[in-house]
């Protein structure tokens, strides 16, 4: 074996480092753990939560268009991956399809509040069409003014002259989250009847209201889409996303009217 390296070149030397480094990231994937126990199956979702995408979707206005406002902003959710043998188990035995994601917040002054679902689904191959298994998606929190603004986005003063901008962005543990485990049984099955979106590779959208202000949330299930049913107990994200404050923005050369 060293005498064949010894006559290696450089160049092939140099091609070998290379798909060596290309391969030693998937040999570092975590991958979750499949529990079944007196018949019952449970998942421990590793390597997984809510992050900032230190993306804010801004806007400029004003005069000349030098006021930077916000519109919103992005939130990452990291997913938990599963080897190619568990998924088959989880179709096959479970029905089960994908993920479930429940985006939720809590504001200052209120309760939970669901901003949404969303449906993941597992990966799958048919013919020459192949869906990989996805390691995170993205959803995008909006002000509420922002859907009637964007119609006249073309005008340099927005409907509402004074406008707030997220500020102090911070992630933190859930301290709440005691539980690490997804229990699939038929009791914690749940028809959904709020409107689930299926994954696209365009940002959904979640209406915030007039204020961004508070801790955000997700929360992930098993699911069968076409049933529209949550196959198993909701996990609560390790992770949470905590906007703490807005900072309120005159826009130079508007007015009230």
């Amino acid at each position: 074996m060293a005498a064949a390296l010894l006559h290696l070149s450089w160049k092939h030397l140099e091609r070998l480092g290379v798909l060596i480094s290309l391969l030693a990231p998937l040999s570092c994937t975590k991958y979750s753990e499949v529990i079944v126990k007196d018949n019952v199956m449970s998942v421990a979702p590793v390597a997984w939560g809510l992050d900032f995408s230190n993306r804010r979707v801004d806007w400029t206005v004003g005069l000349h268009f030098r006021e930077t406002m916000a519109k919103g902003l992005v939130l990452k959710v990291k997913l938990p991956q599963l080897k190619s043998a568990q998924i088959e188990e989880l179709r096959d035995k479970k029905k089960i399809d994908g993920w479930l994601v429940k985006a939720t917040r809590w504001g200052p002054t209120t309760h939970e509040q669901v901003l949404g679902y969303l449906y993941i689904p597992f990966p799958w191959a048919s013919g020459t069409e192949k869906r990989p298994q996805l390691e995170e998606v993205f959803f995008q929190i909006n002000y509420h003014q922002v859907d009637i603004e964007e119609k006249y986005s073309w005008k340099n003063c927005p409907l509402h002259w004074r406008k707030k901008f997220p500020k102090d962005i911070i992630v933190e543990t859930n301290k709440g989250n005691s539980s690490k485990l997804m229990t699939i049984s038929a009791s914690e099955e749940e028809q959904i009847e709020s409107s689930i979106v299926p994954f696209s590779y365009h940002t959904q959208v979640f209406d915030a209201g007039i204020s961004v202000i508070g801790t955000y949330e997700v929360q992930l299930a098993f699911m069968n889409f076409s049933s529209k049913t949550r196959r198993s107990s909701f996990l609560a994200s390790p992770t949470r996303v905590v906007v703490a404050r807005e900072e309120e923005r005159l826009v130079e050369g508007c007015n009230l009217d």
